[in-house]
């Protein structure tokens, strides 16, 4: 028998003992219990993903916006210049993240959606004649459908959409309701999340598709259907989710230009030329501005509103407050190109409060139904908002 003592403060015996007997051992009034060690909060440091991301914003804050000579910045906003060696940095931090193996109700999450094989895509729908050469406005608009809808499906926070893919951000602090406990949708299953999403999106693209050829007179070949992958990140911070629709923003703003002059049938030398002498083709060829959508993306946010609504069955007007999704960069209260927010001293996620959020004619929806069949639309009638339900 080995009997191990050791004096704690103030003389009070603790003992470890092995194979002691027990009863001669509490007649002793010794004691077997360990010590509960105070808790001492640990403040969390910033990751390398945060890092980065301030590094970025930083620079994008202190350097003046970049200029081409000959373009007036009313036709198309820059943003100041960066190394690209930077975004890739960040590209790869952000990328690390969307191979998680569960989701934490206590971080936050994205869902980031490509078309797949689009441009294959695109070149059939020319060829049949329901979109026009360059840019199409009827897809970059059912591709912010499917953003909006997206972002009531999941109970996302904040979107962005640009081109063929689309980034749903969702932070669980400020999801849910007060008193009631948090809960992913689908309960988190990540295999639910990424074929639930790829498929919505997939038939929702294709029926408005169908639906844009219906009303032309065009009958849509059997071989044309549109479909999308879909892949789920999970971020420790607000911060590092935002640094995945940073990153998306930059994108859109270097692709913008040189999708534009490939599209719209610019000489090879000018295709293969830097940023500058794209622009400047462009505006030679007066295809600027480009449509906002095209240059700069859509982002929206989760909003809300108090709304007069017209109920059918009683005939009476009701208040009531909505959700909604807002455009946010549609330029009414600060830049379109998210890239200049730093420079404008301003979030890249407005907060209460922020006049971005201001619900303001066609700049919002209330999307109801993962099937699509009912949409809220918005109207501006006495100075005062109406909501029309359509159903489908």
């Amino acid at each position: 028998r080995i009997l191990h003592m050791r004096m704690a403060p103030r003389a009070t015996w603790r003992i470890r003992c092995l194979l002691w007997p027990w009863p001669l051992a509490l007649a002793l009034g010794w004691s077997f219990s360990t010590p509960v060690p105070t808790r001492v909060p640990v403040e969390r440091r910033s990751s390398q993903l945060e890092a980065t991301f301030d590094d970025l914003w930083t620079l994008l804050a202190e350097r003046e916006e970049a200029r081409v000579d000959g373009v007036d910045t009313s036709l198309h906003e820059l943003f100041a210049p960066s190394p690209r060696s930077a975004w890739q940095e960040l590209q790869a931090l952000v990328t690390g993240k969307e191979e998680p193996v569960g989701l934490n109700d206590m971080k936050c999450v994205s869902l980031r959606l490509d078309g797949c094989m689009f441009g294959r895509l695109t070149r059939h729908l020319r060829q049949i004649g329901l979109i026009g050469p360059g840019y199409s406005k009827d897809i970059g608009e059912i591709m912010r459908l499917c953003c909006r809808m997206m972002m009531d499906e999941f109970k996302g926070n904040v979107a962005y959409t640009h081109s063929d893919e689309m980034t749903i951000l969702m932070f669980p602090h400020k999801m849910g309701r007060p008193g009631n406990s948090f809960q992913w949708p689908h309960n988190g299953r990540i295999q639910k999340w990424v074929s639930i999403g790829s498929s919505m999106v997939t038939a929702l693209f294709n029926r408005q598709l169908s639906q844009l050829a219906e009303a032309r007179g065009i009958t849509l070949p059997t071989d044309i259907v549109a479909h999308f992958d879909c892949r789920v990140g999970l971020f420790d911070s607000e911060k590092e989710a935002l640094s995945l629709l940073l990153w998306r923003a930059y994108d859109c703003s270097v692709n913008c230009v040189q999708d534009a002059c490939h599209h719209q049938g610019a000489p090879l030398e000018v295709v293969r030329s830097d940023f500058a002498k794209k622009l400047l083709w462009l505006k030679e060829a007066k295809l600027l501005p480009l449509d906002p959508h095209q240059a700069y993306g859509s982002m929206f946010v989760k909003g809300e509103g108090t709304f007069k609504v017209n109920v059918s069955d009683t005939n009476q007007t009701v208040i009531v407050k909505r959700k909604v999704n807002i455009h946010v960069n549609d330029g009414a209260e600060g830049p379109r190109n998210l890239l200049l927010l730093p420079r404008r001293r301003q979030a890249l996620v407005p907060e209460e409060g922020d006049r971005r959020l201001q619900l303001r004619a066609g700049s919002y929806w209330r999307y109801v139904g993962p099937s699509g069949t009912v949409e809220v639309q918005a109207s501006w009638h006495r100075g005062h908002c109406e909501l029309t339900i359509f159903f489908g």
